[in-house]
C-alpha cells in the first residue's frame, strides 16, 4: 500500500507539473498574440524582411499603394529604465515608433480621460511631437508604475546611450496601450529612428486596403 501511494503521488505530481507548464505557456502565448493584434491594429497586410530592417526609400517605391489603400511605416526597439528610479519594478520597455501623419487609419490612441488622441490633440502638441525627438506618449498603467505625469522626464538606456525623454501625453489602458502589458511607449517615427540609431531604416510597412 505504501509503494502504491508513492506511485500514485508521483504520477499526480507529474501530471500537475505538465498541466502547470502547459497553462503557463498558453497564457504567455495568448498574451503575446494579444499584444501583436493590438499593435497590428486595422492592418490588412504587412511588408517585412524576415526580421531584417527595410530601407525607408522602399516607401517611395510603393507609392502605387496609395491608389488602393493606405500605408504607414513602423520602427520598433527596446529600452531599459534607469535602475536608480525608485518605487518601480519596471526594467524594460518596448518602443513603438509611428508615422503620426498616417497611423490614425491603423490604430486608435485613447487618452486617459477617454478622448481620442488624434481628434483632441492641438496643432501645437502635434507639431511638437513631430519636431521634438524626445517626446513620448505612454499608457496610464506605465505612468502609474513609474509615477510619471505629463511633462515629466524619463531616463532610458536606448541603443547603448542614456537618453532623457519627456511625457507629452498619457493614454488610457485599453487597445494599443495594453500591448506588452502596458510597458510600451509611443514616439514619432523620426524620433524613434534617432533614439534607436536607425536613421534611414524601418522595421515594417503596414497596409490597409480600400477593398479587402
Amino acid at each position: 500500500p505504501v509503494r502504491s501511494l508513492f506511485t500514485l503521488t508521483g504520477v499526480a505530481l507529474g501530471i500537475a507539473v505538465v498541466a502547470g507548464v502547459y497553462l503557463a505557456n498558453d497564457r504567455a502565448i495568448g498574451s503575446f498574440e494579444e499584444s501583436l493584434r493590438a499593435l497590428a491594429g486595422q492592418a490588412d497586410l504587412q511588408v517585412t524582411s524576415n526580421g531584417l530592417q527595410l530601407n525607408e526609400t522602399l516607401i517611395s517605391e510603393l507609392s502605387w499603394v496609395w491608389d488602393i489603400g493606405t500605408m504607414t511605416s513602423i520602427v520598433e526597439g527596446q529600452a531599459l529604465v534607469d535602475p536608480s528610479r525608485k518605487g518601480t519594478e519596471v526594467e524594460s520597455l518596448q518602443i513603438f515608433g509611428i508615422d503620426l501623419l498616417s497611423d490614425h487609419s491603423f490604430r486608435n490612441y485613447t487618452l486617459s480621460e477617454g478622448k481620442d488622441l488624434a481628434l483632441n490633440i492641438t496643432n501645437e502638441q502635434f507639431i511638437n511631437l513631430l519636431v521634438d525627438p524626445r517626446l513620448i506618449v505612454i499608457p496610464s498603467l506605465l505612468a502609474q508604475e513609474l509615477r510619471l505625469q505629463e511633462d515629466e522626464t524619463l531616463r532610458l538606456l536606448v541603443a547603448n546611450r542614456w537618453q532623457d525623454f519627456r511625457v507629452a501625453a498619457i493614454l488610457g489602458s485599453e487597445g494599443v496601450a495594453a500591448a506588452s502589458g502596458g510597458r510600451i511607449l509611443f514616439m514619432d517615427i523620426a524620433g524613434a529612428q534617432t533614439a534607436l540609431r536607425k536613421e534611414g531604416w524601418i522595421d515594417r510597412i503596414e497596409v490597409v486596403v480600400n477593398d479587402p
